[in-house]
């Protein structure tokens, strides 16, 4: 299955992301950081992992990111603190 991970650097999200691919998904990780999620380890190394950087409030980068994919997972949690 395609599965984009909206927030995918934050905590929760590096761990969706990571259960998707262990689970053999083609995971596309969204987030605004330009670092992989660290789940996954630095250059995305792991097969089937696409990340793209973007801001949730673009709607042209969000557009990129959910393009084909088959479920969006959004990665909520609350702040630090």
């Amino acid at each position: 299955m395609k599965v984009v991970v909206v927030d995918a650097r934050e905590r929760l999200g590096e761990l969706l992301v990571g259960g998707a691919l262990s689970r053999g998904h083609q995971v596309t990780a969204f987030g605004a950081s330009r670092r992989p999620p660290a789940e996954v380890g630095p250059g995305g190394a792991q097969g089937g992992l696409r990340t793209v950087s973007g801001d949730l409030l673009d709607r042209v980068a969000v557009a990129v990111a959910v393009a084909g994919q088959e479920a969006v997972l959004y990665a909520v949690e609350p702040p630090a603190g």
